[in-house]
This record gives C-alpha cells, structure tokens and sequence, in this order.
C-alpha cells in the first residue's frame, strides 16, 4: 500500500517507520482507525437501534465473511503449507460440519453450539490481538516484552474480566439465540472487573514509563493500550451482548484482514523466485485488486453454498434459524483451528510473531 502512503502522508501519525509493521500511514490506520471505526459503528447503533440490523448486515458481509476468507488466502500464498496442511482445507471442513449437524438434532443442540461459539470467539480474539502484539514487538526489538508475565496477564485478563461482567448484565441471548452464559453475582462480576481495570491500569503505566525512555515503540504502546480499550468498550460500555460482540467483532475482523495483507506482502517482498499468484496480488501495487478480487471471491463462496444450506434447512424441518447456526458456526470454527494452524512455523524453523500467537 505505498500508493496510499505517499498520498495520504497527513493521515498518518508522525511516529516514524522504527516500530511500523508496514508504514506510517498503514500503521495509522490499523492501530487509531480501525478502534475508532469500530467505537464509531457501535454508537450509531446504541443510538439509533434501529440501524442495528444494517450494521450488523455490512459487518458480517463486508468484514466477517472477508475476513474468513483471508485465512485461505494466506493458505495460498504458501505453496508449503498447501502441502503441509492440506487435511485442514479438505477433511477437517466436513468433520466440523457433520459433527454440529449432529449436535444439533439434540433439543439442546443449538444452545450448545451458540454458547461454544461465543466463548470460542473470545478466545479467538485474544489469540489474534496478543499475536500482533508479538508482531509489534519484534518489529520495535522488544522481543523481551513478549514473555513478560505482566503483560500476557493483562491481555487476558481483561477481556476475560469484562466478557464476565457483561455476562453478569445480559440475559442467556447472543443475537436473539439462546446461550448459556457464567452469570457471577454482579458485586462478584463488578470487583473481578475493577481489579482487572486497575491492574492493566498499573501495567500501561509501567508500560508508559519504558516508552518514554525508549525501550519500546509508540506503536507497540498503542496497541497494547487500544487492545485493553476496546475490550473494556465492548463488554461493559456497549450495553448488552449483542452490543458487545458487534464493538469487538468489527475491530477484530478488520484488525484480521490488514494484518492478512501485510503478512503476504512481507511474504512477497522478501520471496526468492517467482511468485505464487496470491503474492503476486499481495504486493504494494496491486492492493486495490487485492481487495476487489478478494471480496469478489468471498461474495462468490458465500453464495455458492447453498445447495448445503437447502439439505439442511430440510434435516432440521425447515428451520432457518438453526440451519444458518449450524452452517456460520461450522465456517466460523474451521476458521478457528486452521487460523491456529497457518500461522505457526515448521518446527525446522525458527519461530516468528503470528495472529494467534
């Protein structure tokens, strides 16, 4: 995205490249804007629910559907992996789907499923948020801060804290489908959820002190900061769960799709020989068919699936609700292991920072 970094330089925070997964203008934009669109989309929503579907509609279609897909396309990019992994793209699929069909013929079926989702979807994200962590911290030479206990506590703790506070405050519903949720007494909730806030509180302020003498980045700092924000957001000042979900499932998915981007793109700068054609789309010249090509192909699988949905929606008598249950939750969990899978290096290898960690 160099063509976008020359032409919205005054975008971009003047923090400089030591520290920058890509530029000052991509690092801008992931670290402040992605937050703030995230934060921004959940008002507008709490302010006027009734935009509530419509955003949760451009959410799931633009950015959860994309996002998924991003998983394959770093899948692509690797020639290697394809090879190494190819039980994950072709056997795992059907063995996640055919075992929540058969959860789901079970009168509790679809509540277990609902609530293995939303809990797997925590954890999701945190994998995901403190793997770029790691990333920022290798790119600032702060390698020693990504085995610091006190801030591997922090990350955790403080979603984990907030997701039990909102569970203490919501009914057992996860957008309208019934869920089984820890309900902590809500003193119990409150108290786990202040000594959480002000733990991570004592860590930034830690953390603040080494920025100012240059032990690490501003950008590393941010997105330690962001992430402990967005959490507290989503899980405590949005209101419900569905709320909740929507703050921390925007950011999340376009947090996954530029860090995708970036990743392919480092791949395909530092390739030796030709390139395979998914690096070849994933170099600064080509981001804006990046993005077409890669939402053309997302729409085009979507919609392809339904001759699975109509035999579905038929074992289940017809029942849509539990047939696009079964179905986003078969994509969403595939999406889960394989994303634990892509990211790790051979063990030949040597370790470097991932999405998950």
């Amino acid at each position: 995205m160099s063509g976008i970094s020359e032409k919205s330089a005054a975008l971009a925070l003047p923090w400089g490249r030591a520290g920058n997964l890509h530029s000052n203008t991509f690092d801008s934009l992931f670290l402040i804007g992605i937050p703030a669109v995230a934060f921004l989309s959940t008002l507008l929503a709490v302010m006027n629910p009734s935009l509530l579907p419509l955003i949760i509609s451009l959410d799931v279609w633009l950015l959860g559907y994309h996002h998924v897909f991003a998983t394959y396309t770093r899948y692509a990019a690797d020639f290697g992996m394809s090879k190494r992994l190819w039980w994950s793209m072709t056997l795992l699929p059907f063995g996640i789907l055919g075992a929540l069909i058969l959860i789901a013929t079970f009168s509790w079926g679809a509540k277990l499923i609902g609530t293995i989702f939303v809990h797997w979807q925590l954890f999701h994200y945190i994998r995901q948020s403190e793997g770029i962590f790691k990333a920022y911290a290798f790119k600032a030479n702060a390698r020693s801060y990504v085995d610091r206990w006190d801030v591997r506590i922090a990350v955790y703790c403080v979603p984990v804290a907030m997701f039990l506070y909102a569970c203490a405050h919501s009914p057992d519903l996860f957008l309208g489908l019934p869920v089984w949720l820890i309900h902590l007494p809500i003193p119990v909730a409150t108290a786990l959820a202040s000594v959480a806030t002000l733990y991570a509180l004592k860590v930034t302020y830690t953390l603040w002190g080494d920025l100012r003498v240059q032990k690490i980045s501003p950008q590393l700092f941010t997105f330690f900061s962001t992430h402990l924000v967005v959490f507290f957001v989503s899980y405590v000042i949005a209101g419900d769960m569905t709320m909740a979900w929507l703050c921390a499932n925007i950011w999340h998915n376009l947090q996954y799709l530029l860090f995708v981007w970036w990743a392919n793109n480092r791949s395909a700068a530092t390739a030796n020989g030709a390139l395979s054609p998914m690096l070849n789309l994933s170099q600064n010249k080509n981001w804006f068919f990046y993005i077409l090509i890669c939402l053309a192909c997302t729409f085009i699988f979507y919609q392809s699936t339904g001759f699975l949905m109509e035999p579905m929606s038929a074992a289940f008598s017809s029942n849509l609700s539990l047939t696009f249950l079964v179905f986003y939750s078969a994509v969403n969990f595939h999406h889960y292991i394989v994303d634990s899978l892509i990211w790790r290096k051979p063990k030949t290898q040597t370790a470097k920072p991932s999405a998950s960690g």
